[in-house]
C-alpha cells in the first residue's frame, strides 16, 4: 500500500495487514484485534470472485445485493462470533454519498433489519464546518448527509459533530430538530491538543451513557481513574525532548503513525513531552547532518522498503553511533545499523543487504529463506507475532525485564547469519533470538547510552497502559539531561563533602515510570524511590510496588507508592470533583498490601498551578493516615494556602511536594535579572551569575516552606 496514500501498514498479531485506523483502536482500548477487524471493498470483491470461480453461485449472476452485500455481512457476524464479544463497534469509513460506501451502507440497514431495533443502534460522525470570513457555523452539510441517510433507510442514533471550536446550544438544538435526533444525544468532539483527551470529553457529555441506555447494557459504574491519571501525566510533563525520526515519506506523518504515537505515550510514561523531527533521509548528507540533528535527543530509524533514502539512514545511524545519540532502529532500521557496522568497523567497503544491491561482496542482509529474490512482493512477508528470546545482562532484557517476548513482525529480508561472530568479536551483540528458527531479531551496541534495533516492529504492540519498552528505553534514554542516574547520586555525594554538609540528604527517584527505571536508581546509589503505578489498576499497581519494595528493603532504601489521580490545571477536574479523589479502600489496600514506608494518596491537590482555590480532603487524609497507619505524601503542595497546608499536616501528612512553587521563584528572579539589565554590567552574562541569582531566589522560598512545615532545626 503507497503510504502516501494510506499512510502506515497497521500489522495484527495474526499478520494481518490493515488501515492505520485499527492502531489507533488498539492504542485506545489495549485490546489485541486481528485481521478480521479490518475489511476492505478490495477484500470483499476479490473474496466473492473467488467463489464464482469455484462455482459457489452455480453460474448465478453476481450482484452488488446480495452477493456482495452478504459478503460484508458475513465477515461481520464471524468477527463478532471468533471475537466473544458482547458489543462490536463496526466503523464504516467514507463519505455518504459516495458511491464507494453505498454498499456497506446498506449492509448496516440490512443488519438493523435482521438483528432489531434493541441490539442495533447508528452513531454518525458528521463535520460541522466554519466559514472563517464572517465566522459563521455551517449546518446544512449535516442535515443533508443524515437525510441522505435516511433515505437510504437509517436514521442515526447519537450524531457527533466534529468542530474546530466549541458549540453553542442553539446550534445543537438546531441540528437535533432537523435531524430528528433527541438533543441529549447530539454530541460535540471539539479539536483538542490531544486525542487522548477525546473520550474524557464524550463522557463529560453522557456519550456513554446514551449508548448503554440505547442498548440495554448493564449500568455498571464506569471507572476511568487511569485514564484521568493518564490526562492528568500529559497535562504535567516536566521536560521535553526530541526525537529525530529519519524517514523518506516524511511529508505525510500517518506513514509513520503508530512510530510517532508510541513515542508521545512513551514519553507520557516518562513524564517528557515528545516533540518529533521528521529528517527526510533522501536528503540528508554529511554537509547537513550536524544542522539536522542541532538539538536532537535522540533518533528513531523506522522501517520500510527500497533504496531511496538508505544511504541517509545509514548515515544517521553511524552519527548516532559515534556521537553517543540514543538511538532505536526498526525493521530496516536494524538491517542498515548492521550494515553501516559492518561498513565502518569491519572495513566492508561493499557491505550492503540484496534488498538494494544483490552482487554484493558482502550480503549482511538476504532474503528469508525459503523465499526468492524473484518472488512477486504480495505474500511474501514474514508477518505477525514471532518470538523472540532475550539474552541475559543485555540491554534488551533490561527494557523487557523477561527471557521470551512476542512482537509483531513485517520483513521480507534477515540478517545473514554467517557474519554474526565477526560483529560480536568488534562489540555488537545479539540480544534476541528467535528460538524456533535462530533469526537475528535484535542487535545492541557496547559501550553506548542507548543503541538498540530490532527486526521486528514494537510500534505495533504499544498502548496507552503498557507503552512498548524499546520505545520507553529511548525516550528515557534521551531524558537523562545530567548524564544519567550515577552523575545525579555522584554531584549530590561530592557536594556534601565539598560543602561539609551534616544533615541527612535524601536522593529520591520521583515518579519512577517502571521497575527497570526503580532499579536503575538503586544500583546507582539512591536512597529513596518512589514508584508510580497510578495509570495501572490497583491490584496491578500493588503488584509492581511490592517488586520495588522486594528490591529496595533489604538494602535499606524507603519506597513510596502512588493510589489515585493527580488532576492537573487543564483537565476539566478541580476542587470537589470525585476524579482528584482516591479511593479509601484502594489506599489502605497499597499500604497494607504494598509494603511501602510512604503514601502518595490523591486528595485534591494538583500538580503545577491551581485554577481556582484547591478543595483537599483533610477529612480522607484523617481517615486514611489512621487506618493505613502510613506517613502521608502530598503531591502538588505549591499554591496551597499556608493555612491549609498546616492543617494537611495535622491530617497525617508527612512530605510535601513544592517544586513548582521553587521553579516559579527560579523563573521571576531571572526575568527581573534580564528586566533590569544586570546582564549588561560586571559581566553579568557569565551563566554562574544569572543562574546564581535565580537559586538565591529559590533557597528563600526553600527556607519559608521549612518554616511552614515545622521542619527547621530538626535535622
Amino acid at each position: 500500500m503507497n503510504p502516501y496514500q494510506h499512510g502506515e501498514v497497521f500489522v495484527t498479531k495474526d499478520g494481518g495487514e490493515t488501515d492505520l485506523d485499527l492502531g489507533h483502536y488498539e492504542r485506545f482500548t489495549s485490546v489485541e484485534l486481528t485481521k478480521n477487524s479490518n475489511i476492505t471493498a478490495g477484500r470483499i470483491y476479490y473474496d466473492v470472485l473467488i467463489k464464482e470461480r469455484k462455482g459457489t453461485f452455480l453460474g448465478k449472476t453476481i450482484q452488488v445485493v446480495p452477493h456482495i452485500t452478504d459478503e460484508i455481512k458475513n465477515n461481520i457476524y464471524r468477527t463478532a462470533e471468533e471475537s466473544k464479544s458482547e458489543v462490536l463497534i463496526v466503523e464504516f469509513g467514507g463519505t455518504v454519498g459516495d458511491i464507494e460506501i453505498y454498499p456497506f451502507v446498506e449492509v448496516a440497514r440490512q443488519i438493523y433489519l435482521e438483528k432489531g431495533r434493541e441490539n442495533v443502534m447508528f452513531i454518525f460522525v458528521t463535520l460541522v464546518p466554519k466559514i472563517r470570513v464572517n465566522n459563521e457555523i455551517k449546518t446544512k452539510p449535516t442535515q443533508f448527509a443524515v437525510k441522505e441517510l435516511g433515505r437510504i433507510g437509517i436514521q442515526p442514533d447519537i450524531l457527533v459533530l466534529r468542530c474546530e471550536e466549541d458549540l453553542e446550544n442553539e446550534v445543537l438544538e438546531k441540528i437535533s430538530m432537523f435531524c430528528n435526533v433527541q438533543t441529549n444525544c447530539v454530541m460535540k468532539a471539539i479539536d483538542v491538543d490531544n486525542i487522548y483527551k477525546i473520550p474524557i470529553y464524550l463522557h463529560n457529555q453522557e456519550f456513554d451513557q446514551r449508548v448503554i441506555e440505547r442498548l440495554g447494557l448493564l449500568n455498571n459504574p464506569i471507572k476511568l481513574d487511569n485514564w484521568y491519571s493518564l490526562i492528568n501525566k500529559i497535562e504535567n510533563l516536566n521536560k521535553e525532548i526530541t526525537i529525530g525520526l529519519v524517514g523518506k515519506y516524511i511529508e505525510l506523518e500517518d506513514a509513520y503513525k503508530s512510530v510517532i504515537e508510541s513515542a508521545k505515550i512513551a514519553g507520557f510514561h516518562n513524564l517528557a513531552k515528545v516533540k518529533i523531527k521528521m529528517i527526510n533521509a533522501r536528503k540528508l548528507n554529511n554537509s547537513n547532518i550536524q544542522e539536522q540533528f542541532r538539538n536532537v535527543d535522540g533518533v528513531i530509524i523506522p522501517g520500510g522498503f527500497g533504496y531511496e533514502g538508505v544511504e541517509g539512514k545509514i548515515l544517521a545511524i553511524k552519527y548516532t553511533r559515534e556521537n553517543n545519540v540514543p538511538m532505536l532502529g526498526i525493521c530496516l532500521g536494524m538491517q542498515l545499523a548492521l550494515v553501516e557496522f559492518a561498513r565502518n568497523i569491519l572495513n566492508y567497503e561493499t557491505a550492503n543487504s540484496t534488498e538494494f544491491d544483490p552482487e554484493t561482496d558482502h550480503p549482511i542482509v538476504h532474503i528469508i529463506r525459503g523465499k526468492s529474490e524473484q518472488d512477486e512482493k504480495g505474500g511474501t512477508l514474514r508477518l505477525g507475532n514471532y518470538n523472540c528470546e532475550l539474552k541475559n545482562n543485555s540491554l534488551a532484557y533490561e527494557c523487557y525485564g523477561q527471557k521470551i517476548i512476542q512482537e509483531r513482525h513485517r520483513h521480507r529480508y534477515e540478517v545473514n547469519s554467517k557474519y554474526i561472530k565477526e560483529f560480536e568479536k568488534h562489540g555488537m551483540i545479539f540480544s534476541g533470538i528467535n528460538p524456533d528458527n535462530h533469526l537475528c531479531e535484535i542487535v545492541e551496541l557496547e559501550n553506548h547510552p542507548f543503541f538498540i534495533a530490532s527486526q521486528y516492529h514494537p510500534e505495533f504492540k504499544n498502548n496507552l497502559t503498557n507503552p512498548n519498552p524499546l520505545f520507553i528505553g529511548v525516550s528515557e534514554g534521551a531524558a537523562k539531561y545530567f548524564g544519567g542516574y550515577n552523575t545525579v547520586v555522584g554531584i549530590v555525594t561530592n557536594l556534601m563533602i565539598d560543602l561539609n554538609i551534616t544533615v541527612p540528604v535524601a536522593v529520591h527517584l520521583d515518579h519512577g515510570s517502571s521497575i527497570e527505571s526503580a532499579k536503575k536508581a538503586v544500583d546507582a546509589g539512591f536512597s529513596s524511590i518512589m514508584i508510580d503505578g497510578s495509570h495501572f489498576s490497583i491490584d496491578e499497581n500493588i503488584r509492581i510496588t511490592k517488586e520495588v519494595v522486594a528490591m529496595c528493603k533489604p538494602k535499606g532504601i524507603s519506597v513510596e507508592g502512588e493510589v489515585g489521580l493527580v488532576a492537573g490545571e487543564e483537565d476539566g477536574v478541580h476542587g470537589g470533583s470525585a476524579a482528584t479523589y482516591a479511593d479509601e479502600n484502594e489506599c489502605i489496600r497499597m499500604a497494607k498490601e504494598g509494603g511501602i514506608d510512604f503514601l502518595a494518596a490523591t486528595l485534591g491537590s494538583v500538580h503545577g498551578h491551581y485554577n481556582g482555590a484547591p478543595k483537599l480532603g483533610f477529612e480522607q487524609m484523617v481517615t486514611i493516615s489512621s487506618k493505613a497507619d502510613i506517613p502521608l505524601v502530598l503531591h502538588g503542595g505549591s499554591g496551597i494556602p499556608d493555612a491549609d497546608i498546616v492543617k494537611a499536616i495535622k491530617s497525617g501528612q508527612s512530605k510535601i511536594n513544592v517544586n513548582t512553587e521553587c521553579q516559579d521563584a527560579f523563573a521571576h528572579a531571572l526575568n527581573k535579572y534580564f528586566a533590569n539589565k544586570m546582564d549588561q554590567a560586571d559581566k553579568g552574562y557569565d551563566p554562574r551569575k544569572i543562574i546564581g541569582f535565580g537559586i538565591k531566589e529559590t533557597k528563600r522560598v526553600i527556607i519559608e516552606k521549612i518554616k511552614l512545615f515545622g521542619s527547621d532545626n530538626k535535622a
